[in-house]
This record gives C-alpha cells, structure tokens and sequence, in this order.
C-alpha cells in the first residue's frame, strides 16, 4: 500500500511539473538543446554527455563504454608484513589502484630492544626489553627517583681557604648514587671569600635532571667584647672580625630589638627606645658580624655580653651611734653593694674602708669605736660587670660622734 501510494504522488508531482512548463512556455515550446557538461568514462562507470534546455529539462546523451581496468604487469606489495599484521601483495590499477591477484605474506618475528627512560629527581625511571614495533614486553625494572640531593654542610665560617662541601644523592629507596657514574659536581668559582655559592648538581647515566645548592661563608665571630658602663650609657668595643663589612649591635630580649649598624669598632649606647640607660641595671648586648652579597647579608655568629651600669650617687638614709657603735643605713638603690669609708678625720686620711654585699639597701654597724669621738662617714654603691667592679660616687659625707 505504502509503495502505490508513493508511486501515486510521484506522478501526480510530474503532472504538476509539465503543467508548469506548458504554463511558462506554452503548448508549442519547441526545446533548444546545449551540452550542459560531459562525464569521462572510468574503469567501471560509463561516459556520457548531459544536455540541458533553458526550460529546465535535461538529459543524458552521447554513451560511452566504461574503460575496464588497466592492471600493472608486476606484482608489487601493498603492505609490508610486522609482527602483528601479514602482508599484502599483488597487481594493481594503473588508473584507479583497484587491487587483483592479491597474495598475503606471513608475519615477521619481533624485534627486541633494550630502552631506557630515566628517573629524574620527581618521577621514577624504567629499564625495559621490549618488542621494537608491538611494544611487546619481555623483561621491567623500576629505576627509583633521585628523591635526595643534599650538602655536606651549608655553613663556613670564614678562615681564608677553599670550601668545597661535599654532596650526597640518595634514590627514594634510600640507595647512595655513586658520583661519577650518577650525577657530576660543578662548584662556583672562589668559594673562599665570605659570600653566597652555589653547586650544581647534573644527573646522568639511568637518570636526568638538575639541582643547584647553595651554601655559605659567614664572617669570623666577633671577639675580645668589652664594655664599660657609666651611669645611663654603656660603651661596648670589640676586635675586627674577618670578612665582616660591618656589625648589628641588639638588645637581648624575648625579641632582640636592633640598636646600630656600624662599620665602626664600637659604639656607646646612650638610649633604648628613646630612654636614657637606668643606673644600676643589668643589660644584655648582642654583637653580630655581616658581610653584604647582593641585597642579602650573611651573619657571623653572634656574641653577647653582660653589664650593669654604673649606680647612682649614695646617699645615707640614717647614721646612729651608741656605746661606741655606729650604724650606717642607706638610701633603697639598684646594686650589688656599698663601699663604706670611715674616719676620726674629713679629709678621710686614716679612713677605715669596709664593701658589703647587701644587695638594694645597707645596714651596717661598726663596733669597737672611741666612745664620744667625732666619726666622718661616706658610702658608695658598686656593681659587678663582666668580672669588674664598677662604682658610684660617694654620699655627701655625714658625721656623729660614736
């Protein structure tokens, strides 16, 4: 039904067509002919001309045989054969390469290969035999990654000679990689000056790649600090440390806090955040070496130095006498004790000099005096620093009589 009702509807379009053209050209259009374009014969497809009319209608004219085909005379190989596929052969279509009296070859053996792909500092490597053209497997073994490159030591301290720190190169296994064979050295020139260097580390053999370490010459430590306090100032002196440029001097603290960069060999410290020293206070000064490389300082180690400052001015708080005793009581002050000087005269030339460690304040008694004796008496508070002993000035001088 499908097919008649199709067969039914083309012939009703075709009646529809010629009703068209009658309607365009009139009933007696006579057709005027020209060769629209001509089809060459192949080895299988026949010639022909189409002719075409203004009014539309065309048609095919002038056939010609197909050509049949043309083969070749040698037999000759399409394909060659692998270890995978056979091969082809036979004779071909000089025109259009159609094929006839094929023949097929049997395949070929495989070709093993040894390859290597190299670990590298990231990515493990493999040793592999394998089939050159299938890839086909015979044999694996992982070449484990050079996961570890590390200096000997990164840090020198400058003594005038070569520093050629050795490098060690480890696989991710743990395995020593032997110099030589598995990487090569290349150090910076000099490497003798205080500064930065560089060693560059190239992988060979089973493994590629490149790392570039780096360490360092710092200055000698400072040596031979001294200090001398006054009452509100410290002057801090140390010997030239070789291959330093200059010094950064700090106040040890929870967080050394930077007092000067000097090129000098010494500095006096007056103030710490815009306040005088106090007298009779214990400080903590930190000396480093630095030597400029680039926008970067290397440091020497760092020295540090105890001193307490110089106390205050005396003053006695209460002289009492009784019996041929007298009692010295001073003025409440930071350090570590009082000189005290005592004598029958003013000048204090047959004067009686006693230290008592006593800490902020004094009280002492001295017996065995000439009862009803005029005594002369002045006191001076001391600190310790750096093993030396460092006074205050004397009270204004009192008297009593024992």
């Amino acid at each position: 039904m499908k097919a008649k009702k199709y067969i039914f509807c083309l012939i009703t379009v075709i009646i529809l067509l010629l009703a068209a053209e009658v309607a365009a050209y009139g009933a007696d259009h006579q057709h005027v002919f020209s060769a629209l374009y001509t089809a060459v014969p192949t080895c299988t497809e026949k010639g022909y001309t189409v002719f075409s009319c203004d009014c539309g209608y065309s048609f095919k004219g002038d056939m010609t045989d197909s050509l049949g085909h043309n083969y070749s005379k040698e037999t000759v190989c399409f394909k060659q054969s692998s270890c995978t596929e056979k091969g082809e052969g036979g004779r071909y279509c000089l025109r259009c390469y159609a094929k006839t009296d094929t023949v097929f070859y049997g395949k070929t053996a495989h070709t093993p290969v040894y390859v290597t792909e190299k670990a590298t500092l990231k990515k493990d490597g493999e040793k592999r035999k394998e089939c050159s053209v299938c890839k086909k497997l015979y044999s694996s073994k992982a070449i484990s990654k050079a996961s570890s490159v590390k200096l000997e030591r990164k840090t020198y301290t400058y003594d005038g000679k070569v520093k050629t720190p050795d490098v060690t190169v480890k696989d991710s296994k743990g395995n020593l990689l032997k110099k030589g064979t598995d990487y090569t050295l290349k150090y910076q020139k000099g490497r003798k000056k205080t500064g930065s260097y560089s060693v560059r580390v190239t992988l060979k053999g089973n493994y590629e790649g490149t790392k570039t370490l780096y360490f360092k010459i710092r200055p000698a430590a400072v040596k031979s600090i001294s200090a001398v306090p006054s009452l509100t100032s410290v002057l801090l002196s140390w010997s030239k440390a070789k291959g330093s440029d200059g010094y950064e001097i700090y106040l040890k603290g929870k967080k050394n806090t930077l007092i000067k960069d000097t090129e000098k060999l010494s500095y006096t410290v007056k103030k710490l955040d815009g306040k005088k020293l106090e007298s009779g206070k214990e400080y903590t000064f930190i000396i480093k070496g630095y030597k400029k490389s680039g926008d970067e300082r290397i440091y020497s180690a760092s020295k540090k130095i105890k001193v307490v400052t110089k106390p205050q001015k005396a003053k006695i708080r209460k002289l009492t006498a009784s019996s041929g005793k007298i009692t010295v009581k001073s003025v409440k002050q930071s350090c570590r004790g009082y000189e005290i000087l005592i004598s029958t005269n003013k000048s204090f030339s047959n004067a009686k000099s006693v230290s008592v460690k006593s800490g902020a304040s004094l009280s002492y008694t001295f017996k065995n005096l000439i009862k009803g004796k005029k005594y002369y008496v002045k006191i001076r508070a001391y600190v310790v620093s750096g093993g030396e002993k460092y006074c205050g000035y004397y009270s204004d001088v009192k008297t009593v009589k024992a």
